[in-house]
């Protein structure tokens, strides 16, 4: 018997079931695959006597069907179940099996069988009720409202010597709680962060990153087509606004993973840069980016992404309290904040911030080995690639004071 049918372009697993009987082809496990344009190669499934494969969804607690509610099975078949809680398929290949039970109200459990040695199995399934648990998520004060955070002092904040300004957005990263190996050499160094067997409480920049990088990933799943500069847009143009942090601490605020990832219009965040794309001097049909027109016009002005900023509605985001277009160089530099003139790096130095995952209250654990001594230092000044534009050097910078940071 040849059956015909329609599978679009990509690899398949196919098998086929009558009854009790059931076949998989070429192979279980193996694949056909359908290219555009070809007209791909017969496929034989032979059908063997596997028997049913059959059972009830019953309530745990009182032995009562669960009508409605659904068995995955590994299959690839979704089996519910009827007003009695029954179910029932045949032709299942002989062997272990994997299944999960989603109904409402349940939980979600992993049922795993086995049909090899059967003529029919017969299986019930007692499924809890779920439990609902009620709360509210708040900081370490007890206030639920993000519009009080700030940036933790250890958190760099400000413009890149190429006139990015950093960070474009924030998110959650300061005792932050995760699991950990008890036989790590964390573990044994921060044991006093260890807030349960397996579990430890430590800040850090590098726990709100993956938190963004998360987010980014929900997004390239929902819009697959989109490129850098739309996710990065819709980050920062549904950011919630941090009124209470210093303007520009936490970029356009705390990153919103459900208004993000739901946005459907997302500005371009990098517009200031297609200035500088220019036609391919080997004759290529595609546009290149001229990186010595970039550079010399970064330095000599210090907006020269202003159009970014302007030409874009924002309005999604913190911009009704801080606006990027308004915070220029010129508004909030290096020396309004964290400069070179205001705090050096003997006053931020390595014990405070480069063991970042150990931050305020976390305690800094053995860094005798990073501070910068004054060689450091005096090499630091010396470097032509880390001084700043001469626009942020205040006239008294070569005087060095301290500043309380708040």
């Amino acid at each position: 018997m040849i059956l015909p049918v329609d599978l679009d372009v990509g690899e398949w697993h196919v098998w086929g079931r009558r009854g009790t009987q059931g076949g998989e082809g070429p192979a279980r496990h193996e694949t056909v695959r359908i290219a555009q344009g070809q007209v791909p190669e017969l496929v034989e499934v032979r059908l063997e006597e596997r028997g049913i494969f059959r059972g009830r969804l019953l309530d745990a607690e009182t032995g009562g069907p669960i009508p409605g509610g659904q068995l995955y099975l590994d299959a690839g078949l979704i089996l519910t179940a009827d007003a009695d809680g029954r179910f029932e398929v045949g032709g299942l290949f002989r062997g272990n099996h994997e299944s999960f039970v989603v109904a409402p109200g349940r939980m979600r459990i992993r049922v795993l069988f086995d049909t090899t040695a059967r003529e029919d199995t017969e299986l019930d399934v007692s499924v809890p009720r779920g439990v609902k648990i009620v709360g509210r998520v708040t900081d370490m004060d007890g206030n639920p409202n993000p519009k009080d955070d700030t940036a933790p002092f250890w958190s760099a904040y400000g413009y890149t010597n190429d006139g990015f300004r950093k960070p474009e957005v924030a998110a959650d990263g300061r005792y932050m709680v995760g699991p950990i190996p008890m036989t790590s050499t964390l573990a044994s160094q921060k044991a006093s962060n260890i807030v349960s067997p397996g579990y430890i409480q430590l800040s850090g920049t590098s726990f709100a990153a993956p938190i963004v990088a998360g987010i980014a990933a929900q997004i390239i799943a929902r819009n697959p087509a989109w490129g850098p500069d739309q996710i990065k847009g819709a980050l920062m143009a549904t950011a919630r606004p941090t009124p209470s942090a210093i303007p520009g601490s936490l970029g356009l605020g705390e990153v919103n993973a459900v208004r993000s990832v739901t946005a459907t219009n997302a500005p371009n965040p990098n517009k200031a840069l297609d200035q500088f794309l220019t036609a391919d001097p080997a004759g290529g049909s595609v546009p290149v980016f001229n990186a010595v027109s970039w550079s010399d016009t970064a330095k000599a002005s210090v907006s020269w992404d202003a159009v970014s900023w302007s030409d874009v509605s924002w309005g999604d985001s913190a911009l009704a309290a801080v606006s990027w277009a308004d915070i220029s160089w010129s508004d909030v530099s290096w020396a309004d904040s964290l400069s070179s003139a205001d705090v050096s790096w003997a006053d931020i130095s390595w014990s405070d911030s480069s063991y970042e995952d150990a931050a305020e209250g976390d305690g800094a654990g053995n860094t005798a080995d990073s501070f910068a001594d004054p060689s450091d230092l005096a090499a630091a000044a010396d470097d032509p690639d880390l001084q700043l534009p001469a626009v942020l050097v205040s006239p008294d910078s070569m005087a060095t004071t301290t500043t309380s940071l708040p």
